[in-house]
């Protein structure tokens, strides 16, 4: 985990096998806070934590931290791969459009479901 070998995080049950890798279900990872602070011993700090569907992200403070609502709402019918699809249709089309053109491949063939 450290880059050395140090230190190994490893979340395989014991029963697996070393005849092949291991598939976490937890992603090990470091977050930064957006900010530093200085915190003295005996003070309290608050620390949020959010996320959604693929992402966790960070805000730290003094005082106490109240739920953030949302104003637009789109996030709260799409998920994040849905909004980012749907900003992304011109490019889907571009490159669907240059595999027809270096493959030779029809879009009956290609791109039937």
């Amino acid at each position: 985990m450290d880059g050395t070998g140090t230190y190994w995080i490893d979340m395989s049950p014991k029963w697996s096998s070393n005849d092949y890798h291991w598939r976490d279900h937890w992603m090990q990872a470091v977050y930064y806070l957006p900010q530093c602070m200085q915190v003295k011993k005996g003070e309290t700090l608050s620390l949020k934590c959010s996320h959604d569907e693929f992402s966790m992200w960070f805000s730290v403070g003094k005082e106490t931290i109240e739920r953030i609502y949302c104003n637009c709402q789109l996030h709260t019918i799409m998920a994040r791969q849905s909004i980012f699809s749907a900003n992304e249709l011109l490019e889907n089309v571009q490159f669907r459009d240059e595999i027809k053109t270096v493959g030779g491949f029809s879009t009956q063939n290609l791109f039937r479901p």
